[in-house]
């Protein structure tokens, strides 16, 4: 057969064992990373909640990156997507503090700071995670092309 008409091999595909011990690994450092930057931008009394912003942010603009390095690839071991991916960015992202947060805000009568805390996590997010693929992609030398559709196609 032609190399035209050759499909593609699939993907290697992990023990199911594996993948749970490779996201279990990867969300136990992406949370205590997180704790980590709580202790180290303690939120004051009445004030933003910066970290779970920066948690949040970073991790947006980290799954860009990781989704144009992986796309970059032919091959990557079957491991990394689960344990960066779902386990490390998954452990280090916090939309469940993130609405904790807008809840106390808005107990404490303050819901314009509260609206401007969820536009800004959801669109500097949504933003963050094109500029990391697009960055991803002229890094490690994919098509930039490829990012808007997969904003367009809401696979990100």
């Amino acid at each position: 057969m032609s190399a035209k008409g050759a499909t593609p091999a699939a993907p290697a595909v992990a023990p199911p064992r594996a993948e749970i011990g490779a996201v279990a690994l990867g969300g136990a450092l992406g949370s205590a990373g997180r704790w980590l930057v709580s202790l180290a931008l303690p939120g004051a009394a009445g004030g933003l909640a910066w970290a779970t912003l920066v948690v949040n942010l970073s991790g947006a603009l980290a799954m860009g990156l990781l989704v144009a390095w992986l796309e970059t690839r032919r091959s990557t071991h079957p491991l990394v997507r689960p344990f960066a991916a779902v386990g490390l960015l998954g452990g280090w992202t916090t939309y469940s503090t993130l609405v904790l947060d807008v809840r106390t805000t808005l107990a404490d009568g303050r819901a314009g700071e509260a609206l401007l805390y969820v536009v800004a996590t959801l669109v500097v997010g949504v933003g963050a995670a094109v500029l990391g693929l697009v960055l991803g992609h002229r890094w490690f030398g994919g098509d930039d092309t490829h990012a808007e559709s997969l904003v367009e196609e809401g696979e990100l």
